[in-house]
């Protein structure tokens, strides 16, 4: 979902460049794009592309997979389509399907075999970051004074917050615990004293915001933290009220995550935990806090006292 979130700028300035003024998204379900964009006029509709390299189960991945995945792009009856991936097969499914015009980064000359539209990236440095490539290519096709990122917040899902948080004592603050891998993931115990140094500081009500799936992540916080009262969990909540309830409270503490993006799309201050990879800088909004050894020192070095001291008084 992240990686959505900052691509919409580009994706709806790609919308606004086309005849029509809209464009056929085409997005992993995981995304829950049909959820995050309801309403969105860039987007004509959405098309899912099913694939889960890791464990091969989606619709288009293995042997079968591929001629479908083709098959999805022709029916799409597009004339142009920009891939905003440096994946090479998925540019020659491009090609296979039809599309007359190909844009995409090119950044690899395998990518550039199948891309017959520039401008590519074939010139630059090769990124370790998959929004620095995003952001090159925003630029070299133009389309560089981008707007951050924001979504809508839905009026039904700002009331249904409202009463979830009802009778919880003010002021809030929301964790973003959850984490895509454990490689992003701050840690239970970490969390845990967050919490507790937070409600020592005036906060009345902790809210510990993951999927469902992380329901034994949050039960562990909950667990190690000496004021359990004051601490709640947020599991598995609708996409439109995660995004209500981000827009609202005072204080976002999080990993790395989409969670953490969909809060500055929503309007509000993330202070986010990079400890595995670069910090995006996507959106003002984004306060990073790396290990003092750099962002890529891993999750476990941001110390406690860090957070502490980057937070508003």
């Amino acid at each position: 979902m992240g990686d959505l979130i900052w691509h919409l700028p580009l994706i709806r300035a790609i919308a606004a460049a086309s005849p029509s003024g809209r464009v056929v998204l085409i997005t992993k379900p995981s995304t829950q794009a049909d959820v995050l964009l309801e309403g969105d006029p860039a987007i004509e509709r959405i098309v899912w592309f099913d694939r889960n390299p890791r464990q091969g189960r989606g619709r288009h991945d293995g042997v079968f997979g591929y001629p479908r995945l083709v098959a999805t792009l022709r029916s799409c009856g597009a004339q142009s389509c920009v891939l905003l991936h440096h994946g090479a097969s998925l540019a020659a499914a491009m090609c296979a399907a039809g599309i007359p015009k190909r844009y995409g980064y090119g950044a690899t000359r395998a990518q550039r075999a199948w891309l017959n539209r520039g401008p590519f990236l074939a010139d630059v440095a090769p990124f370790t970051e998959a929004f620095a490539q995003a952001s090159a290519y925003a630029e070299a096709a133009g389309f560089a004074a981008l707007p951050e990122p924001a979504v809508n917040i839905q009026p039904q899902a700002r009331a249904a917050v409202a009463g979830r948080l009802a009778g919880l004592r003010t002021p809030i603050a929301v964790l973003g615990v959850g984490s895509q891998g454990q490689v992003r993931q701050w840690g239970a115990e970490n969390f845990a004293r967050l919490a507790a140094a937070l409600i020592a500081r005036g906060t009345s009500t902790v809210l510990l915001l993951a999927a469902a799936h992380e329901a034994a992540h949050v039960e562990a916080i909950i667990a190690a933290t000496p004021n359990p009262a004051h601490v709640h969990p947020a599991l598995g909540w609708p996409l439109p009220e995660v995004a209500a309830l981000l827009a609202e409270a005072p204080l976002f503490i999080g990993n790395d995550s989409g969670m953490m993006n969909l809060r500055a799309a929503a309007g509000r201050a993330a202070y986010a935990l990079f400890g595995a990879s670069g910090p995006l800088t996507h959106s003002t909004l984004i306060r990073p806090i790396i290990p003092p050894a750099g962002p890529r020192a891993g999750m476990g070095a941001i110390q406690l006292s860090q957070v502490l001291q980057a937070l508003p008084l």
